[in-house]
């Protein structure tokens, strides 16, 4: 009946007006998914949905992460639902992206952090990206080329090798991900970042950092201050023993070498 659709009308509208005036930095995060899902469920009470959400996955980033699937069995989302959600954090990472260009140039710490964090803005498993620059530190390519479980990702030295030459790279920075959230770099992490290191140092090719995205944050393996330029030769890689209480996560497949 129209009389008991008008306070919901009039809901949607303060919440809006709150968001446009406010931002979300005060919205609990039922209310942004509430917010959120106005957008793609029209004339129906979404903060029900939104807790069913958050009960069903646990946190917002949770709600964003899961699958069409799974959103579809959650009580009030359709099709236009949750195809919405699940493609939010591919916006998200395609604004991230365009706006620092198709050929950013990543030539300090904050820089190639930042284009990190976009790498991995969806991305569940842990996975490996390789991110070939040029001598003027400008991105010539990048290319995710591990992904697995987050327990394990085989990191082979010999594909690093062939991509970076083939794309006639002059230094490379490493990216990969702790889905869990722990911002601690694993025993392997080191010895694996210390053999691609090796690896491409004979063949004439710096490494300039290698960044692990946990948590929302970008932690670097190599030495330096965030707004500091990478320097013309190598940076100084950090030791497990640098890292406070390195913890070694799963046993991971030993890179090849090649030499």
């Amino acid at each position: 009946m129209p009389q008991s659709k008008q306070p919901h009308s009039h809901h949607r509208e303060r919440l809006r007006k709150r968001a446009r005036e406010e931002g979300l930095s005060s919205f609990e995060p039922h209310e942004a998914l509430e917010l959120l899902l106005f957008y793609a469920i029209p004339r129906v009470n979404t903060n029900e949905i939104a807790h069913a959400l958050l009960d069903r996955f646990g946190s917002f980033a949770a709600v964003l992460d899961a699958d069409y699937s799974q959103l579809v069995e959650v009580p009030g989302m359709g099709e236009n639902s949750a195809t919405f959600l699940t493609l939010l954090p591919e916006f998200f990472m395609l604004y991230g992206r365009d706006r620092l260009g198709s050929r950013p140039q990543l030539n300090t710490r904050a820089r190639a952090g930042e284009y990190c964090l976009h790498l991995f803005a969806q991305n569940g498993n842990e996975a490996f990206w390789v991110l070939c620059l040029d001598t003027h530190k400008r991105l010539l390519h990048s290319k995710l080329l591990f992904s697995g479980t987050p327990s394990e990702t085989p990191i082979l030295v010999r594909k690093i090798a062939e991509y970076v030459l083939q794309q006639r790279a002059s230094s490379v920075l490493l990216c990969h991900n702790h889905p869990s959230g722990s911002p601690e770099p694993s025993v392997d992490d080191y010895a694996t970042t210390h053999e691609i290191v090796a690896a491409l140092a004979t063949l004439g090719i710096a490494m300039d950092d290698h960044i692990l995205v946990a948590g929302g944050r970008a932690l670097h393996f190599m030495a330096g201050d965030e707004g500091d330029p990478f320097a013309v030769r190598r940076p100084v890689l950090l030791n497990a023993a640098d890292s406070p209480d390195p913890k070694p996560r799963s046993k991971r497949k030993k890179p090849e070498n090649t030499r």
